[in-house]
């Protein structure tokens, strides 16, 4: 990550992730005010909140995913055998409605939404911040 995606005291970083009570009364401390060591500590925790954040942004992301398609893959099977002319006597199997769910929510739906939402959030709040500064 870059420093500017790695800095907590952006708006975003305190919105996702919650600001400590102290954190809101101290000012930030400057980078050349401590040592070597102590500002590697301080660069290597903001980077770890950061990637915290993608983290948490692409759990959400996958989980919703996959509830997602969880509830909505029976209603979308039966539109597409109702098109294709597969029901007979509007028989409906719930079994064969739901068939593959499984698949298509863990395999494909929770992958692809959780990098999605992993780094258009961060982004989108990364933007924020650049044009109002």
């Amino acid at each position: 990550l870059s420093p500017a995606c790695s800095d907590t005291s952006a708006p975003w970083f305190r919105m996702s992730v919650g600001a400590r009570s102290d954190d809101a009364a101290s000012p930030p401390r400057s980078e050349h005010n401590m040592g070597d060591e102590a500002s590697e500590t301080s660069h290597s925790r903001k980077r770890m909140r950061a990637m915290m954040v993608v983290g948490v942004e692409a759990l959400a992301g996958a989980s919703a995913g996959a509830a997602t398609d969880a509830v909505l893959y029976g209603i979308d099977s039966y539109k597409t055998q109702l098109q294709a002319g597969a029901l007979k006597g509007n028989k409906i199997d719930p079994r064969k409605l739901f068939k593959g769910v499984g698949t298509v929510a863990l395999c494909g739906s929770a992958p692809a939404f959780g990098f999605f939402f992993g780094v258009y959030e961060p982004f989108k709040h990364l933007s924020r911040t650049v044009s109002a500064a």
